[in-house]
């Protein structure tokens, strides 16, 4: 069964396909995005040049009726859909979720009622036509044990495991997505991550002791160092030749190698995966 939850500050709406006090009934215009193509002219070339193209803003309704406590329930619609205030929709399938930000265009259209129902209707507008997951976290460090009966010593000891410095992140929306990323020591420099995906490499040239961490935000293009005591601007620590690759869609292969590999430091990635409505 389909819901949908409506967030707006301090107020929240959850209403369903049916058995709720809230159902809707339907969200035309949900499937009318359009993109804004870029293109150039060039003398003597037959036709334009594609340059890019962009998402333009997601207009829809959503059309529903309140089946029970029809006062109450038409104050909280004009609560959350406050034409003022910015709010967030969530569309939930099969225990899956995907939300979107909004702005109603306007207050609530209550149409015909009866003493049993009360019809509504809401206009929204997205600014970003992108519906998105919930944060998914990857850790690409893991360990894979060795130790099983029977079992024989080495001049080394015995073998416990051994410890993984690559592992696949699955995107499964429509877009490329950005990405947070935690690097924890300690580490030693030059540390690289790599998508083996798409042959792009973040190169680093600063080693992290045991209490420090590098996060960066590709969205935002920072990377920030954590100690103990301080958080710092820490972009001069990327080489030249890195790139702040995207996630693509599908598969990524993602491999962090250091200066040293017997350290036990950790690399974990965040991210939002991207649907079109």
């Amino acid at each position: 069964m389909m819901k949908i939850k409506v967030k707006t500050d301090n107020h929240e709406l959850l209403m369903g396909e049916k058995d709720f006090e809230v159902i809707f009934l339907g969200l035309p215009g949900t499937s009318e995005i359009k993109s804004k193509v870029h293109t150039l002219k060039s003398p003597f070339v037959d036709g334009e040049i594609y340059v890019d193209n962009q998402l333009k803003p997601l207009k829809f309704k959503l059309k529903g009726i309140i089946t029970e406590n029809i006062k109450e329930n038409i104050n909280l619609l004009r609560k959350v859909f406050n034409p003022k205030k910015k709010g967030t929709l969530t569309y939930i399938e099969n225990e899956i979720e995907k939300s979107i930000e909004f702005i109603a265009n306007a207050v609530p259209k209550f149409e015909y009622s009866t003493y049993d129902y009360q019809k509504f209707l809401v206009e929204i507008y997205c600014p970003a036509p992108i519906l998105k997951s919930k944060l998914i976290k990857k850790e690409v460090t893991s360990s894979t044990g060795l130790f099983k009966f029977p079992f024989s010593t080495t001049s080394d000891g015995v073998p416990m495991g051994t410890r993984l410095s690559s592992t696949i992140v699955e995107n499964n929306g429509d877009l490329d997505v950005d990405y947070i990323l935690v690097i924890s020591g300690p580490m030693t420099a030059p540390i690289e991550i790599k998508n083996n995906t798409t042959n792009e490499i973040i190169k680093l040239r600063k080693s992290l002791t045991v209490h420090e961490k590098l996060i960066i935000d590709t969205k935002n293009k920072n990377i920030e160092l954590l100690t103990e005591t301080s958080k710092l601007r820490a972009f001069n620590y990327l080489n030249p030749d890195s790139r702040l690759f995207k996630l693509r869609v599908g598969g990524n292969e993602i491999e962090y190698t250091t200066a040293n590999e017997s350290e036990v430091g950790n690399l974990s990635i965040s991210y939002k995966e991207n649907y079109i409505w």
